[in-house]
């Protein structure tokens, strides 16, 4: 009776040291994965995403470019009409040479806000970087209300660049663009609203093959994508390093640290998750976000109990883990993929038509100025619609368009269905 009376405390006896010793193992293994990604003396480090930040970015710059953004905004709310007639105009390129109702209210608004322009230029031109809070990688994608939207400076852009292309000035429509990529668009991917301004612009006949070249060059390629969301992940760890380091999270919202201690085998499952999404390449593609689905659906499923989390204080479900999920990083990545193969595409139609003199027969035919096949191919793999008319032709495309929640399905009309919506048209003469 005596050695029954034993046995139970015994079990647990030796259970909490099984359970402690799985502890102080897996914990071992943490620093050794970061160490991976981050050099060791930044993860000693006490604010290690201030930083590194800090290194490569201005405080002045980062200042001035907020009250220019600020100064911006407060001319275009006054302007608010114009930009909502702007945005309906679908045929902007249309009649050059014609005038448009707009003309004349454009024109009053550029003029105001020539001086903003000037100072944009200036922080282009600068040497020292501009801190913009959504490179940080935060999990929420934004802030905490430090990161301005940049819509206002956008709204500014885009006027000057369809201004600019109108009056057939090219070098002003260029810079226009270069503006966007470094003020509006700093992460050169996610993402550049002026790109699809400049790719109906393909369509006018106003750009000589040189330009067309330093616009594609603007535009991007796959693995500037790749690049991006590589450096999307290093953000993340750098943000959730006192968690990873030592089991204890950071509300965003609230500044405070929760009561909670995680078991190293969750932050190990978590730095395992967060690897395989980085490993992703051909980012953009649907194959790449049908992957991140795959795995986000997989890190949503409770995990195998393992020993140390009998030791986690207090006891907790799977959910309170901080989130991996990259899905709809994904599909903005898929989407600004899908619009800027559309926009090389167009491109390469501006400079076949300049050395040929004519359009191709079929899109095919764009090899023989160096456009790859690849990006002739709308998401679904299909190449984009194309068709010759009069002197001119139609590329065609559907936007891409995801649902906010579900996966995807294994037939194609389901996927299209999912993935499919608002047909696109560039017009070229």
């Amino acid at each position: 009776m005596i050695a029954i009376a034993i046995v139970p405390p015994i079990a647990l006896i030796v259970f909490c040291v099984s359970a402690a010793a799985k502890w102080q193992s897996d914990a071992a293994k943490i620093r050794p994965m970061l160490e991976q990604w981050i050099s060791p003396e930044l993860i000693d480090a006490p604010a290690p995403a201030a930083i590194e930040y800090d290194a490569r970015t201005s405080d002045e710059k980062t200042t001035q470019y907020r009250e220019l953004n600020v100064a911006i905004d407060s001319v275009n709310d006054r302007y608010q009409i114009l930009f909502d007639l702007l945005e309906e105009q679908a045929d902007w390129t249309e009649s050059l040479d014609q005038p448009q109702p707009t003309d004349k209210y454009v024109q009053i608004y550029l003029a105001e806000v020539q001086p903003l322009m000037n100072l944009a230029e200036q922080l282009s031109t600068s040497e020292d970087a501009i801190w913009m809070p959504h490179e940080a990688g935060n999990q929420y994608g934004v802030s905490n209300g430090l990161l301005l939207s940049g819509r206002s400076m956008f709204d500014m852009l885009r006027v000057e660049f369809r201004a600019a292309v109108r009056a057939k000035e090219t070098t002003r429509a260029i810079n226009a663009f270069r503006l966007s990529q470094t003020l509006v668009a700093p992460n050169a991917w996610v993402s550049n609203p002026l790109l699809s301004s400049v790719t109906d612009s393909f369509g006018t006949g106003i750009w000589n093959e040189s330009e067309v070249g330093q616009l594609v060059q603007m535009i991007g390629n796959q693995s500037d994508a790749d690049q991006a969301w590589q450096q999307h992940f290093r953000g993340v760890l750098l943000e959730q390093l006192p968690w990873l380091l030592e089991g204890k999270i950071t509300d965003t919202w609230r500044r405070e640290t929760l009561p909670v201690t995680f078991a190293p085998s969750r932050r190990i499952e978590w730095l395992e998750n967060a690897g395989q999404l980085s490993r992703i390449t051909q980012v953009g593609s649907l194959a790449a976000v049908k992957k991140v689905v795959e795995i986000d659906s997989s890190s949503h499923r409770e995990s195998a109990t393992k020993l140390d989390t009998a030791l986690q204080i207090p006891v907790y479900g799977q959910l309170y883990v901080p989130s991996t999920s990259k899905v709809n990083l994904a599909k903005t990545f898929a989407s600004e993929a899908n619009d800027r193969r559309l926009a090389r595409t167009a491109a390469a139609l501006a400079v076949y038509k300049l050395k040929f003199d004519a359009y191709p027969n079929e899109l095919a035919e764009l090899t023989k100025v160096g456009l790859a096949n690849d990006d002739m191919l709308d998401p679904t793999g299909e190449t984009f619609r194309y068709l010759v008319q009069n002197q001119g032709c139609i590329l065609g495309n559907a936007s891409i368009w995801f649902r906010t929640s579900g996966g995807f399905h294994n037939g194609r009309e389901d996927t299209l269905v999912d993935v499919l919506k608002q047909n696109r048209e560039i017009h070229f003469r």
